[in-house]
């Protein structure tokens, strides 16, 4: 099971799953679930994670918080939470601040979208990145980019192959990096 290799193995078949031009719809509609159907990181690290990021206990900082993500991909899941209108405000004003002033603010593992409502709280989405994906997915772009290479010099065909590497890389590296998406949003 592809899912469960994660990495670049699984961007790979997602992007194989998108492309019915270039493969059968056998493989676009098995390979197609794992836009958002990859296995999940524990509860555990989900908490680990935000409280490192923001430096308090998870209940502080949301009012309700479903360890279930709602979906969950190659490099991220997705989890919906809930925070008081006045501690949110302040809470996303501090992600802003931090973002875009403090170039070692780390929000690469953390991304938060907030939805506003009558009730006096935020819904919110927050996307918590992989334990280790980053590591794991630069060592084996890295190695594939090497056995492209290596495949090269016996076959020149395998050049083009290279070339796409080297450019996935780039988007992977942008991917990973959840200020650069942050930042998007905003825009």
């Amino acid at each position: 099971e592809i899912g469960q290799l994660r990495s670049i193995f699984v961007k790979f078949a997602q992007y194989l799953g998108a492309r019915s031009d270039v493969v059968s719809s056998v493989w676009t509609d098995s390979l197609s679930k794992l836009q958002d159907a990859c296995p999940n990181s524990s509860a555990e690290y989900v908490r680990h994670v935000i409280e490192s990021e923001f430096k308090k206990p998870l209940e502080e900082l949301f009012v309700s918080f479903d360890m279930q993500p709602i979906a969950s991909a190659s490099i991220a899941q997705v989890h919906t939470a809930t925070i008081s209108r006045s501690s949110g405000l302040d809470l996303f004003n501090q992600i802003s601040d931090h973002n875009a002033t403090d170039p070692n603010f780390d929000m690469h593992h953390t991304n938060h979208s907030i939805k506003r409502d009558d009730s006096g709280s935020l819904a919110v989405i927050v996307k918590v990145q992989h334990e280790d994906v980053k590591e794991i997915m630069t060592a084996d772009m890295v190695i594939a980019i090497h056995i492209a290479k290596i495949a090269t010099r016996f076959d020149s065909r395998w050049e083009l192959m290279t070339t796409l590497l080297e450019g996935w890389k780039k988007t992977m590296d942008d991917e990973l990096d959840f200020r650069i998406e942050a930042q998007n949003m905003t825009e």
